[in-house]
């Protein structure tokens, strides 16, 4: 078997990993990084296969090969972590290390292209390098640690998934960085990191499909025994009971959401909260409609969005801010949910609230300046 039969290979599996996220009814966010993360290695073998057929070029193909070890880092938060999954700051660590490899891989394309090799450019190359070495080190830890944190916290499956996710990323870690400095050419040949990369690669990605595929059908186990217990208890005469259990919940979704201000995460979803609070999402739509003066799960989190909201469009010291970047603070998606949620709830736009709110304001001084000027004047009369 040739090594480029183990790069096919990897194309094909990755590619059927990132196709495969197209079935998912229900997508979260764990199902579009694994995408990204499928088609980034997919890149990565496609940029190998391409050495000999497109000489220099494949340094190009190459350069979608970005979202690997880093990819599978905000994949991992999304997976394990309840809150605070992944955020800005998040997001642009990632980015900044995808940057650094399209510049190394632009380096090594002007290079090889025109022949010519500044020495301003290989000093570029040799830093990002180092920089990109150091990076890609701290990820391949945190990645690990995701699966660490949060361990006693979770269920008995949860604490499976993890230890089926630690075990199976510690082996395609070590055969790579510890295995392959130890067998000498002759087993393999003078490919053999690149065996075991491709191998480790094609491994990983079988291995999250199978564990995104475990922690849905828990999902789903979860939602049907509840929704099950649910419609065998509806009906039941102890009412109180019913209305006392009713009321914990209630508590319990009112810390989750406001105590802990999780409504201000994106996409947000009522089985997001039904998963974090083990009920069902009939359950959790039930209480909000009857208990929470709202008609259904997005109008309560929209209400405390826009409750936010105002609170932001008041500040004086961000007044500076556009309306867009009030919105996603705020916790939507983009401004259009954001203009359309924020008038049916006041009646006007954002931008009208936040000029209404400064006139009054402006108002609101001058008529303490006047009665500070007029004070005096009463006092002699």
């Amino acid at each position: 078997m040739q090594l480029e039969d183990g790069h096919i290979i990897l194309l094909i599996v990755s590619l059927c990993g990132m196709l495969a996220q197209l079935t998912v009814k229900h997508k979260k966010l764990e199902h579009l990084l694994f995408a990204i993360l499928c088609g980034s290695i997919a890149m990565s073998a496609l940029a190998k296969l391409s050495v000999e057929p497109f000489g220099y070029y494949h340094y190009l193909i190459g350069m979608g090969a970005t979202m690997t070890c880093n990819g599978a880092w905000l994949l991992s938060r999304a997976m394990f972590r309840t809150q605070n999954t992944i955020n800005t700051k998040h997001v642009l660590f990632a980015l900044s290390v995808a940057v650094m490899l399209i510049a190394i891989k632009a380096i090594n394309f002007y290079s090889e292209a025109y022949q010519v090799s500044p020495l301003l450019l290989q000093q570029s190359k040799t830093v990002l390098i180092e920089m990109l070495t150091l990076f890609s080190s701290a990820i391949l830890l945190m990645t690990f640690w995701e699966g660490c944190n949060g361990w006693s916290r979770d269920t008995d499956t949860g604490k499976r998934q993890r230890l089926t996710f630690l075990v199976s990323y510690s082996l395609a870690l070590c055969s790579v960085m510890f295995v392959t400095p130890m067998l000498p050419e002759q087993v393999m040949g003078a490919n053999t990191r690149d065996w075991f990369a491709t191998f480790s690669a094609t491994f990983t990605v079988i291995m999250l499909q199978c564990l995104l595929l475990w922690r849905s059908k828990t999902v789903e186990s979860i939602d049907k025994s509840a929704n099950q217990k649910e419609k065998e208890t509806i009906y039941t005469p102890q009412l109180s009971d019913e209305s006392v259990e009713d009321s914990k919940i209630k508590a319990q979704l009112m810390q989750y959401l406001v105590d802990k201000q999780m409504f201000l995460q994106a996409n947000l979803k009522v089985v997001d909260v039904a998963h974090q609070l083990k009920v069902s999402e009939y359950r959790i739509s039930r209480i909000i409609a009857t208990h929470c003066e709202a008609e259904n799960f997005n109008q309560l989190i929209n209400a405390y969005r826009v409750k936010y909201a105002k609170q932001l469009l008041k500040d004086p010291d961000k007044q500076h801010w556009p309306i867009v970047v009030v919105g996603l603070e705020s916790g939507f998606a983009s401004v259009g949910p954001f203009n359309r949620a924020f008038k049916k709830i006041e009646g006007c736009t954002p931008g009208q609230f936040r000029k209404h709110t400064l006139t009054s304001q402006t108002e609101q001084i001058d008529t303490n300046h006047i009665r500070e000027q007029q004070i005096p004047m009463s006092g002699r009369l």
